[in-house]
């Protein structure tokens, strides 16, 4: 047996994924506007990720010239890695769930980030609060009911549009 309470599912899942240090987590239902691919069947639920980029390294560091063309990998990596095993996790447990990542998704992050409260757009680019605009995002969808955050105030993005940063 599992939560039957949504509320209780969505911070179960939100606090799993803090544990496998994810920066901040949040749910949301899945937009149709969302989908950039066909919509899977029954997946109207989702446990958004962002994991914040860890690469600030001083000017003077000769580590900095070796790193300098990865910026966000390693957050990208966590990111899918968080999706990936909280989406077994849920199949586990018998429901429908699929890991969307950075470059491998069928929804569009930045704006499943912005559904779910973690971000808001801020210029062309989008943007947590206290942490900026360096950032990965990776989602999971499923058929598991979960509470839904609500979205920040301000601007939110449309699909389609491009973005700076790690979501591109």
């Amino acid at each position: 047996p599992y939560f039957e309470a949504p509320a209780e599912r969505a911070n179960e899942l939100k606090a799993m994924a803090l544990f496998f240090d994810a920066t901040l987590a949040g749910t949301c239902a899945v937009p149709a506007a969302a989908w950039t691919a066909t919509p899977i069947g029954g997946h109207g639920h989702a446990l958004v990720l962002l994991v914040e980029f860890a690469d600030h390294v001083e000017s003077d560091n000769p580590v900095r010239r070796l790193i300098a063309e990865s910026a966000g990998a390693a957050a990208r990596m966590r990111a899918s890695e968080v999706a990936v095993v909280v989406s077994a996790y849920l199949r586990q447990l018998g429901y429908a769930a699929v890991a969307h990542m950075p470059r491998a998704s069928e929804v569009s992050l930045p704006l499943m980030a912005a559904e779910a409260g973690l971000a808001r757009l801020s210029g062309n680019a989008l943007e947590a609060p206290f942490i900026g605009k360096r950032f990965a995002v990776a989602t999971v969808t499923t058929n598991l009911e979960l509470a839904p955050d609500r979205p920040l105030a301000g601007p939110r993005p449309r699909l389609g549009r491009p973005f700076e940063g790690g979501l591109a």
